[in-house]
């Protein structure tokens, strides 16, 4: 008996401690503190090298909570381009507030404004950290690395999902998918805005011929990435 007690307990402390917990996803994938990762530019403007950076990254906890996200950039004549544009675009040094509600993904709109590229241009290196209101000890801190690579060249811009399923980009504008069971598969904005909401089973494709050339989120179930659609 005394036995079966401890078990008890001892997952409710497991399951309360992972009810405190938060974390980025970048590309589909969890990102923990202390993480760096590397943005390419995505073309806007091909005939005056205009670009812009736009890295598909959320934040889901899996209790409802505040969080809080201050972005800062060592160069101060580049910090107004590094900018939380969630809601309204907020320039570094910034400070936003947003609620989370338990499990459900919030698209973050940070990313470097558009510029043109040129030899010169600089790379750009922003801190964004995530807290807890009222437990500030409890936070994420994520180092984005704004390069003059295309996203196509850092790559991680097409994820192979898990268990036998996938969804993947074909011919750079179809999703063709494989799923277990019955799922939505949704395309998302970089910045957010659903464009895109099919229900899917088994194997087939999605045609995104609607859609212009650009950097995509999607997800279907558990499975999520980024897509480049030429």
């Amino acid at each position: 008996m005394n036995k079966i007690f401890t078990s008890i307990l001892a997952l409710a402390c497991a399951s309360m401690a992972y009810a405190d917990g938060f974390h980025f996803i970048y590309d589909g994938k969890e990102i923990k503190t202390d993480t760096s990762i590397e943005v390419g530019y995505v073309m806007q403007v091909p005939a005056i090298s205009l670009v812009a950076w736009e890295p598909s990254l959320e934040i889901v906890s899996s209790s409802d909570t505040q969080i809080t996200l201050e972005g800062t950039c060592d160069d101060e004549s580049l910090a107004p381009s590094f900018q939380d544009c969630t809601e309204n675009c907020v320039p570094a040094p910034f400070k936003t507030t947003y609620t989370l509600d338990a499990n459900t993904p919030k698209h973050l709109g940070i990313h470097r404004s558009a510029t043109k590229l040129t030899d010169d241009t600089k790379d750009l290196v922003g801190v964004l950290t995530a807290y807890e209101n009222g437990n500030p000890s409890n936070k994420i801190v994520l180092t984005i690395n704004f390069s003059n690579r295309s996203a196509e060249e850092v790559g991680g811009v097409d994820n192979v999902a898990v268990n036998g399923e996938f969804v993947r980009l074909e011919g750079g504008n179809s999703l063709s998918y494989s799923v277990n069971g019955k799922e939505h598969l949704e395309v998302y904005s970089i910045l957010g805005t659903r464009l895109v909401d099919r229900a899917i089973s088994g194997h087939g494709s999605v045609d995104l011929n609607g859609l212009g050339r650009g950097v995509y989120i999607y997800r279907a179930g558990r499975i999520s990435g980024k897509i480049v659609v030429k």
